[in-house]
């Protein structure tokens, strides 16, 4: 067995390996001692992406109750372009057609197209999804449990 020998070069050469890792910045590739000489820069201008989103702002109406059970409804009715009167009973037609969980995506119904637009898993409280129907300026949005 050999005796563990001390070695001054091995430790100098260890140091100064340190303490050239700490010097400068990380994208930097100077040797020691050297001028770092700044590059220019130039900075884009920051860019905004936005999700195009329809949002309804005609009166909330009455919700559609489809059975005895509270949860089996449409809520946050919203109409633009027609009254509450013709917009809850286009909701009673398609509400029976979708469910707030599962059943079909898209529904026509009366000259209007209804597409679900969001989603939400019953985990906490009723399952239910939103449906947007349109029929050309026409517009309803519905919650569906």
């Amino acid at each position: 067995m050999s005796p563990k020998i001390f070695r001054p070069a091995w430790a100098a050469a260890a140091l100064a390996l340190l303490v050239l890792a700490g010097c400068g910045e990380a994208d930097e590739t100077t040797s020691a001692g050297a001028q770092v000489t700044p590059t220019p820069t130039t900075v884009a201008p920051a860019t905004t992406t936005t999700v195009a989103r329809t949002t309804t702002t005609g009166p909330a109406c009455a919700n559609v109750s489809f059975s005895s059970n509270t949860d089996d409804k449409a809520s946050d009715i919203k109409a633009t372009g027609l009254t509450c009167t013709e917009a809850e009973a286009l909701v009673r037609n398609v509400g029976l057609l979708v469910k707030g969980e599962g059943g079909p995506a898209r529904v026509e119904s009366d000259g209007f197209v209804c597409t679900r637009v969001n989603a939400r898993a019953g985990d906490h409280g009723p399952a239910s999804a939103i449906f947007e129907c349109t029929n050309g300026a026409k517009k309803v949005t519905f919650t569906r449990t």
